[in-house]
C-alpha cells in the first residue's frame, strides 16, 4: 500500500544519493518512471502512481511557499536560485535501459530542513533512494513532474490550486 510519511530530516541514512533524474510516462503501465542515476553511477528505475505523487504533493507546496526569515535568508535564497538558473539544464536524460534495479515506490518519507526538501523513495526488501532540492530545483521539478501528468491524461484535479500557485 502507498504511503507518504513526513518528518524532520532524521532517519533513512541507509538511502543510497540520487545525483540527477529523468521523467517519463509509461501508458502501459499508467505510471511515471522515475530513472535515477545515483552518487556511486548505479542507474535505479522507480515507478512513481498516481495517488503517491498525489499525496506528495501538498507538503511539497507548503515547504515552497514558506517565506525566508530574515534579510539575509532573502539575499541567500536570490544568490541561490541566480546560480541554479545560470546553470540551466544539468544534461541529457539518464537512461532507463541502463537501469540496474526496477521497482514500485511504495513510501515517500519527506522532510525538510531550512530551505532543503528530502524525499526517500523506497520500495520492497529495503529498497531506497534519496533525493535532496532546494526550493528552487523542487519547483522545477515539481513542473516537469506536471508536465509529465498532464501528458498521461491525468486529470487537472490532481494538482491542487495551492501546488500550482507555487509552481508559477
Amino acid at each position: 500500500m502507498a504511503d507518504l510519511r513526513q518528518g524532520e530530516g532524521e532517519g533513512a541514512g541507509e538511502a543510497a544519493a540520487v545525483r540527477r533524474m529523468s521523467l517519463n510516462y509509461v501508458a502501459a503501465q499508467d505510471r511515471l518512471r522515475l530513472t535515477a542515476e545515483m552518487e556511486d553511477g548505479q542507474v535505479l528505475a522507480m515507478w512513481l502512481t498516481r495517488r503517491l505523487l498525489r499525496m506528495l504533493l501538498d507538503p511539497l507546496a507548503g515547504h515552497l511557499k514558506q517565506k525566508p526569515r530574515t534579510a539575509g535568508e532573502q539575499a541567500a535564497r536570490s544568490y541561490v536560485e541566480l546560480m541554479d538558473k545560470v546553470a540551466g539544464k544539468s544534461g541529457p536524460a539518464v537512461a532507463a535501459a541502463h537501469a540496474a534495479e526496477e521497482w514500485l515506490i511504495d513510501t515517500i518519507d519527506v522532510s525538510f530542513r531550512d530551505s532543503v526538501a528530502r524525499l526517500v523513495f523506497k520500495g520492497e526488501g529495503g529498497r531506497q533512494a534519496a533525493m535532496e532540492m532546494r526550493r528552487l530545483r523542487l519547483r522545477k521539478w515539481l513542473g516537469i513532474l506536471r508536465r509529465k501528468s498532464e501528458k498521461a491524461g491525468w486529470a487537472a484535479e490532481l494538482w491542487p490550486q495551492d501546488v500550482l500557485a507555487t509552481l508559477e
